[in-house]
């Protein structure tokens, strides 16, 4: 049913970290009722590579000088926001363990790498020193082949893009041969 006055109504984004919703308020009357009113909805930085969120956007109750819209509940509407942030994240390794004195094959599962993605590797507090080759497998798997540090220990991980990089500390533990039978 067309209003017979405007129908005010404010909007609201649950998670205002990850979106904002724009305009704030949207008025629908008589000559838009029928076509309705663009709100678009923003991606936020929040500095955190998570991925999609599911968010809603909320509406206050309507407010109208026509009785029949006035206080009417609305809906909300349920969204996947697009994560806006940028970067590079490391999700998992496989395997974690290897064996001083012999190389080692991985596949480390993250987000964003591209073909500018380097790898590295070192010990805690140790010089990073670059794994090759790397192969991308696609935005979100590497594999690579890791050079025996020949010593044993546990190793942190380094992606780099040249603008971003991400660590994953520990995330290999190469062992003497001794210490594996």
């Amino acid at each position: 049913k067309e209003p017979t006055a405007d129908v005010v109504i404010d909007l609201f984004s649950t998670n205002p970290g990850e979106c904002r919703v724009s305009p704030g308020t949207i008025i629908l009357n008589s000559t838009n009722w029928s076509t309705g009113v663009e709100v678009t909805v923003t991606a936020e930085p929040d500095g955190i590579i998570d991925g999609d969120q599911i968010s809603s956007i909320l509406t206050g109750l309507s407010s109208s000088a026509d009785p029949f819209y006035d206080g009417l509940n609305i809906a909300n509407v349920i969204i996947t926001v697009e994560d806006a942030d940028t970067g590079l994240a490391i999700d998992s390794v496989y395997p974690t363990y290897g064996q001083v004195g012999t190389n080692l094959d991985v596949k480390i599962t993250g987000v964003n790498f591209d073909s500018n993605t380097q790898l590295y590797i070192y010990p805690d507090g140790g010089t990073p020193s670059a794994a090759t080759p790397v192969t991308l497998e696609s935005p979100s798997l590497l594999s690579a082949t890791l050079t025996d540090p020949g010593t044993a220990g546990n190793y942190t991980l380094e992606v780099s893009d040249g603008t971003y990089s991400a660590t994953m500390p520990w995330a290999i533990t190469f062992a003497d041969a001794a210490a594996i039978q």
